[in-house]
């Protein structure tokens, strides 16, 4: 297994796709934070150019991040029928679970290292080019992420199953979007007439991702894992999602001839 991943890292390292993609994500982040920046020494007046902005972006901004999972998967291995790269490390004798697990843990692999690198240069250029605000916005912008990580990686792995099920990256893209959102509006349209779809989509990655309430106290909202029991909803949604996911991808690929 560990021969089979290693081989497909230098693939993987050898792709334009992975680079661009994490290089464009890159290049967003600093031209937001420079624009604020520009903005607020150009105005006075001007009130976003701070930290507590900038990192928000993170806090309420996770649906965007969950379409990117969606892209780095594709870019990844949406060529992957289209090369028989599957069929041939079969054909070399790698079984089929392990060719399955071994894209699947690199996908995240490669994921990993390019939120790292997005996020990064998201709080660096910020602390580096906005006025501090010091209201716990750094915190609260990691706590958001490290929430949301079990929701992203179940996002990369329905991507990933579905590419591999359906060879098809066109098709799998419709899909993908099938499951998080077109199975979750009306649900939680529904939900507000029925009382259990209503507890279902709280389980929901994508109305996860989107659920902010106002609190009637001190007027400010908040997304649902900054309390406690959000918190801990999120992450098992998101762990629960992706097994549900790898087992179907798993029957599916022993289906397969």
């Amino acid at each position: 297994m560990m021969n089979y991943m290693k081989s497909e890292l230098y693939r993987i390292q050898r792709s334009k796709g992975v680079y661009i993609l994490i290089g464009s994500c890159i290049m967003l982040m600093i031209a937001m934070n420079v624009m604020l920046w520009a903005f607020g020494n150009f105005d006075e007046n001007f009130r976003y150019a701070t930290t507590k902005f900038s990192f928000s972006m993170l806090t309420t901004g996770m649906q965007c991040v969950f379409f990117v999972t969606l892209m780095i998967s594709g870019v990844i291995f949406g060529d992957e029928f289209k090369y028989r790269t599957f069929s041939n490390a079969t054909a070399f004798g790698y079984s089929k679970m392990t060719v399955f697990f071994s894209k699947w843990l690199l996908t995240l692999f490669v994921s990993a290292i390019g939120l790292v690198l997005v996020v990064g240069t998201l709080i660096g250029s910020g602390l580096l080019l906005l006025e501090h605000s010091n209201v716990g916005e750094l915190e609260s912008a990691l706590k958001s992420l490290v929430a949301c990580i079990p929701i992203f990686i179940c996002g990369v792995t329905g991507a990933y199953v579905l590419i591999f099920l359906l060879k098809s990256e066109t098709a799998a893209i419709w899909a993908w979007f099938g499951v998080f959102m077109g199975v979750t509006m009306p649900i939680s349209l529904l939900g507000m007439k029925f009382k259990f779809l209503e507890q279902l989509s709280k389980w929901l990655v994508f109305d996860i991702l989107g659920d902010i309430t106002l609190d009637e106290v001190t007027g400010s909202w908040y997304m649902i894992w900054e309390t406690a029991e959000g918190f801990t909803r999120t992450i098992l949604a998101g762990v629960l999602g992706t097994i549900v996911l790898l087992v179907i991808g798993i029957l599916g690929i022993r289906k397969q001839k």
